[in-house]
């Protein structure tokens, strides 16, 4: 979907580079490099912690949503030194996550003899009769042309539509639709600067275990980047 969507969206001279972010934390700087190209756009997809939410095993996902972030932050240091100046990052929707799945007094039935689409949190289509626990909204007082109707469980409840009853997404809540968006502009780190010098010591003695003269290269590493999350930046040089 997301290869189809870019062709569709940018004309064929001007196309972007598309990864996502398992194939991208694969590669060093210089294959990442090589995969970018001189393409003005790169495109990396994350579906990670969708599926680590959708496996059933939330108390072991949380510590993965962590893992994610932490590799989100290397593959950007690495995009960093391939000459990209500018990431932004964010997704498609938010999420609820709980503790423990909804008890049973929170599951309602999706709106019955009605055309249309059900899922957890959200019904899109056509008709149905009215019902105290769910809200209607036309798509059309959302912006979006047609004849549609959202139907959308009040509070923390979901349709009886299968699926986890812990990690779900799709509603009206602001945790669903809040949409983070993190800008970051990044510095490429200087390369490193190779020095050479002479040691001082009386004529006819050399330093134990080498001979002059000493070359050695000076450490580098990248500049602090500045988030509004909590990622560790570099230590300074």
């Amino acid at each position: 979907m997301g290869s189809f969507v870019l062709k569709r969206a940018f004309p064929r001279t001007w196309q972007p580079a598309a990864l996502d972010l398992n194939e991208a934390s694969q590669k060093g700087e210089k294959a990442l490099g090589n995969a970018i190209g001189d393409s003005d756009l790169v495109l990396i997809r994350s579906q990670e912690v969708d599926a680590a939410g959708e496996s059933g095993l939330l108390s072991v996902a949380w510590t993965h949503f962590q893992s994610v972030i932490d590799l989100l932050a290397s593959v950007i240091a690495r995009l960093a030194q391939c000459g990209i100046d500018r990431v932004v990052i964010s997704a498609d929707h938010g999420f609820i996550a709980l503790s423990r799945d909804l008890d049973t007094h929170r599951l309602v039935d999706a709106p019955a003899g009605v055309m249309g689409a059900t899922k957890r949190r959200v019904f899109i289509g056509r008709g149905g009769a009215p019902n105290e626990a769910t809200v209607r909204v036309p798509l059309a007082s959302c912006g979006i042309t047609g004849d549609l109707d959202l139907v959308v469980p009040r509070g923390l409840a979901v349709f009886r539509a299968g699926g986890s009853k812990q990690f779900f997404h799709g509603g009206l809540s602001p945790q669903e639709l809040v949409v983070p968006v993190i800008v970051v502009d990044l510095a490429q780190a200087p390369q490193p600067q190779k020095l050479s010098g002479r040691s001082a010591l009386p004529a006819g003695e050399s330093p134990r275990g080498c001979s002059p003269p000493i070359s050695f290269s000076k450490a580098t590493c990248l500049p602090a980047m500045w988030w509004s999350g909590s990622w560790p930046a570099p230590e300074e040089a």
